[in-house]
């Protein structure tokens, strides 16, 4: 086998290891108390069910960041893993940021690269948290398993868009 070969097998299973462990422990479980937005989406085909709810605050320069976000659902070991890794990656970013991230992770099927240049438009401190959101670029070889990774991402965005009110 080619080094190449090998190397692509060991990300592969690197990233089968991180989904797997967001999808047994996922992070960030629950829903907020004092939410300021909290919006729960599924998808009837597989029966996955995602709430998210998120508190906000501005930073410094008066800009709206997730202070704190939490996710409570039911689904597929990737639905499960990609919202998990969702909220480890969105707190204090700013709400373009997110939308921004979102966009790239809903697209990740259609180009390789497009997550990565996303990831890559950060500062160095925010790339390190994010890297781990390329263990999900593995669904493109399954595109009817895009649905399981974008599902609380969607949820997210408009929880976000959506702010002070809870919806279904």
């Amino acid at each position: 086998m080619t080094e190449i070969l090998k190397s692509k097998r060991n990300l592969l299973e690197l990233y089968q290891d991180i989904i797997l462990k967001h999808s047994k422990m996922p992070k960030n479980t629950g829903v907020l108390k004092d939410y300021d937005c909290c919006y729960k989406e599924k998808n009837p085909l597989c029966g996955d069910k995602v709430t998210v709810s998120a508190s906000l605050v501005n930073d410094v320069n008066e800009i709206k960041v997730v202070k704190d976000i939490l996710f409570d659902g039911k689904g597929c070991a990737i639905s499960i893993a990609s919202a998990s890794m969702m909220t480890e990656v969105t707190k204090g970013l700013s709400l373009k940021k997110i939308f921004d991230l979102a966009d790239g992770v809903s697209n990740i099927c259609k180009d390789q690269m497009l997550l990565a240049n996303v990831i890559n438009s950060f500062d160095e401190e925010v790339k390190n948290r994010l890297s781990s959101l390329q263990a999900l670029t593995g669904v493109r070889n399954y595109p009817a398993r895009l649905r399981c990774v974008t599902l609380p991402w969607e949820a997210l965005t408009k929880c976000l868009s959506n702010k002070n009110n809870i919806s279904n």
